[in-house]
């Protein structure tokens, strides 16, 4: 077994040796070591790094058009959601239309009712 120290050190040499290789070669050179060793390991990061900097540029455009898509769905759904209220408010105002139109107001059915009046004989003067 490698001290921390040494492993240290041997990344740092792997790292500068693979600075300019491809995840292919890095590959290559980590099919020749042995499983579980210290080099394997520390070309694996080195290999996944590397893909991980060469998909950058793509998952980056992905993420754009991604987030373009969710913000076009979220406005449309928005957007659908406004139409349906206004086509609920829009029902009810056509039925209480129809309400009316078929149940028009009644004329009170007879007339109304005057008030008791007593008749009281006007003030005679006399004509003299």
């Amino acid at each position: 077994m490698r001290t921390p120290e040494e492993v240290a050190k041997l990344e740092a040499e792997l790292r500068k040796q693979f600075r300019d290789s491809t995840p292919q070669q890095v590959q290559t050179q980590m099919d020749k070591q042995t499983p579980d060793s210290d080099e394997r390991r520390i070309l694996r990061e080195i290999r996944e790094e590397k893909r991980r900097a060469e998909e950058a540029p793509a998952q980056e455009r992905f993420d754009k058009t991604y987030e373009q898509a969710e913000r076009h769905h979220r406005e449309a759904r928005r957007l659908a959601w406004t139409a349906a209220v206004i086509s609920i408010v829009s029902a009810f105002a056509a039925a209480v239309s129809a309400w009316f139109a078929w149940h028009p107001p009644q004329p009170p059915a007879g007339p109304a009712p005057t008030p008791p009046v007593v008749a009281s004989p006007s003030p005679m003067r006399d004509s003299q």
